[in-house]
C-alpha cells in the first residue's frame, strides 16, 4: 500500500497520512496528496504534518457528534455523574450517557474513537520515522521530534484508558490494551499489554520533555514543555505513581509564569472559558476563528449556555446538585450554574430567548461567541488541573502539608474566604477530589477519574438526575463495561490476531 500524506486545505495546514490496520480498515482516500518522501524531506515539511495534526484536534468532522478531541471530552463527562443531560433533547450524546454504545463493537463511538487516535498516531509516526533521516540536530528539529513524541504518548494514553483495563500499581498489568504501532504500517497486529503501552507512553514523554526543554516554544496551540509535563503528570496519576505526578505537576506550576500563565481568580473565571487571551490558565488550547465556525459540530453547540442550537435550546446541561451544594457561599464557581434555572445568576449573563429551555442548576460555565456563532477557543489543559493533580498525589502519598498548601493556593483564587484545610488522610483526599470535580466540570475528566481510581459510577447520589433520561444509574467498579469494545472492523481486518474484550 502506497504511503501518502494528505494535504487538506484547512487553515493552510497539511493533513494527514492515510491510515489503517490494513487496506480494509481505517483507510481513507485523500483529498489531495504528495509523496511521503516530499512531505518529510525537511524540517519545515515535518512541521506541516504536525500543524495538520493539531488542526485535527479541533477541526475534524466524522459526524456532528465526533468533530475533534473535545467530542471525546464531552463523552467522558456524559458517562459520569456530574454533567447531566436535563432532557433527551435531540438525542446527541444520550446513547453515550447511557453506556449503550461503548460496548457495542459496531457502534460509531468505539469505531470513531479508535480511528481518530490511530489516524493521529500514524501521522506522527510518519514525522518521527523521517526525522532521523534528515540529520538535523538543531534544537528546533529536536523540538519537533519532542512534540511528535508527546502527541503519540497522549494518543496512546487515550486509547489504553478506553480499550484496556485500568492500570493497577504493583499488580500484573499484562491485560490487553491496544496494538502498538511505532512505524507507519498497516499489517494486522496483536494487542499489546497495558504494561507495554504505558512503558511506551512514558518513554515517549521522557524523551519529549528533554527535547522540549531546549525549546523556547510557548504557543498554547502547540505542545510545548508545559504540555508534555502536564501529560506526564496525568499519566503518573493514572498509574498511581504519586511521587512522579506531584513532581511533574509542581514543575508545570513553577514554570507557568515564565510562559505567561497564572491562576485566574474572582470574575476572571466568569468569562466563558472560550478565549486564550482572556483565560491565562489555558496551558493547551486551540483557537477557532469565526470563519472556521463549526456550527452544530462545535463543543459550544452542546456545552455552552448561549449558542442557539437545538441541543442547547432543548437540553440545557446541568450540574449534579449534590456536588454544587458542597461549594461554600463565597465560592465564585457558584456563578457557573444557576440553581433556580432562570434566576438571578442566569440574569447576570443576559436574557435567554424564550425558546431556550431552563432547568435548575443550568450551566453558564461555557459561552459561545454569540447565539449564532459556536466558535471559541477549546481548552484541553488548564493550570488549575496541575494544582489538583499535585494536591491529590501529595495527599495519597501521605504528604498532608504539601497537599493542603497546593489545595489552598488554588482555592483562595476561587473562594476569598477559604482557609487552609486541616484535614488529613481520606478526608483531605475527598476535599481535593470534590474541588477537582467542580473546577474541571465539563472538561472531560470524570469518567477516566472514576476508572483510574476503580470507583463505581453512582448517579443515585445526584438528586437531579432524571432516570427516564439517564436510564443507567450505576455501574460497579471493575465491571467489564468499563472497557470499550474493540471495533468489529478491526477484529475482521486483523486475521484473528486482535482479541475482543469481554462484552
Amino acid at each position: 500500500m502506497k504511503k501518502i500524506v494528505n494535504i487538506i486545505a484547512l487553515c493552510g495546514f497539511a493533513l494527514l497520512l492515510s491510515t489503517g490496520c490494513n487496506k480494509n480498515f481505517l483507510d481513507t482516500e485523500p483529498k489531495s496528496s504528495i509523496g511521503e518522501g516530499t512531505a518529510t524531506s525537511n524540517i519545515t515539511n515535518l512541521e506541516y504534518i504536525l500543524n495538520g495534526v493539531h488542526n485535527y484536534f479541533y477541526n475534524n468532522w466524522y459526524t456532528q457528534g465526533y468533530t475533534g478531541f473535545y467530542s471525546y471530552n464531552i463523552i467522558n463527562d456524559m458517562m459520569g455523574e456530574d454533567v447531566i443531560n436535563s432532557t433527551t433533547g435531540n438525542g446527541w450524546y444520550i446513547r453515550e450517557m447511557r453506556w449503550v454504545d461503548a460496548n457495542n463493537p459496531n457502534s460509531a463511538q468505539v469505531y470513531y474513537t479508535y480511528y481518530y487516535f490511530y489516524k493521529i498516531i500514524q501521522n506522527v509516526n510518519s514525522a518521527l520515522n523521517n526525522y532521523e533521516k534528515l540529520g538535523d540536530t538543531s534544537d528546533k528539529a529536536g523540538a519537533i521530534k519532542g512534540e511528535a513524541l508527546a502527541i503519540r504518548a497522549f494518543c496512546y494514553f487515550q486509547l489504553v484508558q478506553r480499550y484496556g483495563k485500568r492500570y493497577a500499581k504493583g499488580q500484573d498489568n499484562s491485560q490487553l490494551g491496544v496494538p502498538l504501532r511505532t512505524e507507519v504500517e498497516f499489517a494486522p497486529k496483536e494487542r499489546a499489554t497495558v504494561e507495554a503501552i504505558y512503558k511506551l507512553i512514558n518513554d515517549d514523554l521522557d524523551e519529549a520533555i528533554v527535547l522540549l526543554s531546549k525549546s523556547d516554544k510557548k504557543d498554547v496551540n502547540r505542545v510545548n514543555l508545559l504540555t508534555a509535563k502536564g501529560f506526564k503528570a496525568r499519566v503518573a496519576l493514572a498509574q498511581q505513581d504519586w511521587a512522579t505526578a506531584a513532581k511533574q505537576a509542581k514543575e508545570v506550576i513553577d514554570l507557568a509564569p515564565k510562559y505567561g500563565h497564572n491562576l485566574q481568580k474572582g470574575e476572571e473565571l466568569l468569562s466563558g472559558f472560550n478565549s486564550i487571551s482572556k483565560n491565562k490558565e489555558f496551558l493547551w488550547a486551540y483557537t477557532q476563528t469565526t470563519d472556521q465556525n463549526m456550527y452544530f459540530g462545535s463543543f459550544f453547540a452542546y456545552m455552552s449556555w448561549n449558542f442557539s442550537s437545538s441541543n442547547i435550546r432543548s437540553n440545557p446541561k446541568v450540574i449534579n446538585s449534590a456536588l454544587y451544594d458542597q461549594m461554600s457561599e463565597t465560592d465564585i464557581r457558584r456563578y457557573w450554574w444557576d440553581p433556580e434555572g432562570n434566576g438571578a445568576i442566569a440574569k447576570m449573563y443576559g436574557t435567554r430567548p424564550s425558546n431556550f429551555s431552563t432547568k435548575p442548576y443550568n450551566s453558564f460555565k461555557f459561552a459561545a461567541q454569540a447565539s449564532g456563532i459556536s466558535s471559541g477557543d477549546f481548552v484541553f489543559m488548564r493550570l488549575a488541573e496541575m494544582y489538583y493533580i499535585a494536591a491529590e498525589a501529595y495527599a495519597r502519598d501521605g504528604k498532608n502539608a504539601e497537599a493542603q498548601q497546593m489545595l489552598a493556593t488554588v482555592m483562595t483564587t476561587r473562594d476569598p474566604k477559604y482557609t487552609m484545610s486541616s484535614s488529613t488522610g481520606q478526608a483531605l483526599i475527598d476535599e481535593i477530589m470534590t474541588n477537582r470535580r467542580i473546577d474541571l466540570w465539563g472538561e472531560g475528566h470524570r469518567w477516566t477519574d472514576l476508572k483510574r481510581l476503580d470507583q463505581a459510577l453512582d448517579r443515585t447520589v445526584a438528586p437531579n438526575t432524571d432516570i427516564a433520561v439517564s436510564l443507567l444509574m450505576s455501574m460497579p467498579a471493575g465491571d467489564k463495561r468499563w472497557q470499550f469494545a474493540i471495533p468489529k472492523k478491526e477484529i475482521d481486518a486483523s486475521k484473528e490476531l486482535v482479541k475482543q474484550n469481554d462484552l
